[in-house]
């Protein structure tokens, strides 16, 4: 089963194909989302892109070569997975067991 939810109608081509093209490169991926004792690494500028609330969270690390942990203790990893290749992709392939 796959969803596709096109969020991302007002924002500059180029820019989201090179957001997409990073998910799957080794850029700076300078926050880690941890989980269940899984770090799952991602660029602090998609994050604060994504959302609001993550931007005010990290906003005082941005740019100045800081790791950042955000724990999501709730969250089990494969899932968390799943939410990061959406905010780099803008969709996602669910299976059913999600």
């Amino acid at each position: 089963m796959s969803f596709v939810i096109n969020t991302t109608i007002d924002k500059n081509k180029e820019f989201l194909d090179a957001l997409r093209d990073s998910y799957h490169r080794d850029l700076e991926k300078d926050v880690f989302l941890i989980c269940k004792n899984v770090k799952i690494a991602i660029n602090s500028y998609a994050l604060a892109l994504a959302s609001d609330f993550l931007k005010t969270l990290i906003q005082d690390s941005i740019g100045k070569r800081e790791i950042i942990n955000i724990m999501v203790p709730d969250v089990r990893p494969e899932v968390l997975r799943k939410v990061v290749e959406y905010i780099y992709i803008g969709c996602i392939s669910l299976e059913t067991r999600f």
